[in-house]
């Protein structure tokens, strides 16, 4: 399910399943959108849960049952992201509840204004994500440090499982920013 360009969408008591052999599927994307509302539904097996692309605004993901996925992903890379916001959900046998990835060599941008709230992870390897260096399989030309400055992210009251020795979030800065 993809948003391009679009705005007042709702995504309400729906099911989303892909088969497992499929590595890298975003099952909701929304880019360029804004004012998307996602609640009360499934989604599972795929690469990203939902992911938010660049010129996104005012995405709210709530009662939402992760299985098997990323969960909330932003790759953001060229324009401003706003207003994300992530609660009351479950996250089950997922790599990450909560991902914030920047491009390397990214134009200069923002992302304002996300919060992640009230979370219960069942068998979750990372609880928090974010990765200013990102580059799928190590693939990138461009190793010049990604220009999208984070502001106002905020996680709290995430509980749960964590197949990791530490709960403790994996964040990946570049230096100077």
């Amino acid at each position: 399910m993809s948003f391009s360009h679009c705005k007042d969408i709702v995504v309400n008591s729906v099911k989303i399943t892909v088969p497992r052999n499929n590595p890298s599927t975003d099952n909701i994307h929304a880019t360029s959108s804004t004012n998307i509302s996602i609640t009360s539904s499934t989604i599972g097996v795929g690469n990203d849960c939902v992911s938010i692309g660049p010129g996104t605004t005012k995405i709210s993901v709530v009662n939402v049952t992760n299985l098997l996925t990323l969960a909330v992903s932003g790759a953001l890379k060229e324009r401003n992201v706003r207003g994300v916001t992530r609660k009351n959900c479950t996250i089950n046998g997922t790599q990450k509840s909560g991902r914030v990835k920047t491009w390397l060599g990214s134009l200069p941008s923002m992302a304002v204004n996300m919060t992640f709230q009230c979370i219960v992870l069942i068998t979750v390897s990372n609880p928090i994500a974010i990765d200013q260096e990102y580059c799928p399989n190590h693939t990138c030309l461009n190793y010049k440090p990604s220009r999208v400055k984070l502001r106002n992210i905020h996680f709290s009251n995430i509980k749960g499982i964590y197949r990791s020795k530490s709960a403790v979030p994996r964040v990946q800065f570049q230096s100077g920013l």
